[in-house]
Parts: structure tokens; sequence; C-alpha cells
């Protein structure tokens, strides 16, 4: 999977978002395996992370996903 976001860079047509999508995925992977002494993270970062995640699945659908 890192391997993966890592090339997205190059894939993608918009390395802001590659960037970001990276981050969220750590940040996600992070949140999911949550240590007792670690603050949670909040609804507001959450929400975040899901709108990048979001934004990336509309920009890699195909053409055909995408008006449906």
């Amino acid at each position: 999977m890192r391997t993966q976001l890592i090339c997205l860079r190059s894939y993608l047509d918009d390395t802001g978002l590659a960037a970001r999508a990276g981050h969220a995925a750590s940040a996600l992977r992070r949140a999911c395996h949550h240590h007792p002494y670690e603050l949670a993270p909040t609804a507001g970062e959450l929400e975040d992370w899901f709108s990048v995640v979001s934004q990336l699945v509309r920009k890699v659908a195909p053409t055909t996903e995408r008006s449906s």
C-alpha cells in the first residue's frame, strides 16, 4: 500500500491530492491501530481524511462511473 501511495504522485496529475491521500492513509492507519495512551482523532480530523479519500476516489474512478 505504501508503495502504491508513493507511485500515486506519478499517476495523478494532481500531486497535492496525492500528498494529501498519502497523509490521510497514514493517519487513518494510525487511527485504526489506536493505543490507549494516544489521543483519539477528532471528528474534524476524521471528516477531513474521509474527504480526501472521497476526492481521490472521484479522481481515479473511470469516467463511466463518475456519471452514475
